[in-house]
């Protein structure tokens, strides 16, 4: 089963994720990253943190329950598209140092008051 399946399955209820500094193994101690779109699959998470946890690729499709985000020194790569591509979502709280994000930020996001 992937880790998108186990988060649609297993997960729908969780309102708090947690990954602060997670290392995933596989059976040969050897490093696995994955993808972070299983975020996408949980509904109900208002707060996901996942800083100095290590994944390929970028920024999933956020939950519209979501409000806070943390993704400091993640490895991520991409652009910030996805932080407003679910009119839903209504993010209050963001952390994105140390990745490797491109292009510029999204004209909602720097339009936010402070």
């Amino acid at each position: 089963a992937t880790m998108k399946a186990f988060a649609k399955n297993s997960l729908p209820g969780l309102i708090r994720l947690y990954f602060d500094n997670v290392r995933f193994v596989n059976s040969n101690r050897d490093d696995v990253k994955f993808s972070m779109d299983f975020l996408t699959e949980i509904e109900n998470v208002i707060e996901a943190w996942f800083d100095f946890t290590k994944f390929n690729g970028g920024l999933p499709i956020l939950p519209g329950s979501l409000r806070s985000f943390s993704v400091i020194y993640c490895g991520l790569t991409g652009t910030l598209e996805h932080l407003v591509d679910n009119t839903e979502a209504s993010l209050d709280r963001v952390w994105l140092t140390g990745n490797k994000f491109t292009g510029t930020v999204p004209e909602k996001i720097s339009e936010h008051p402070l």
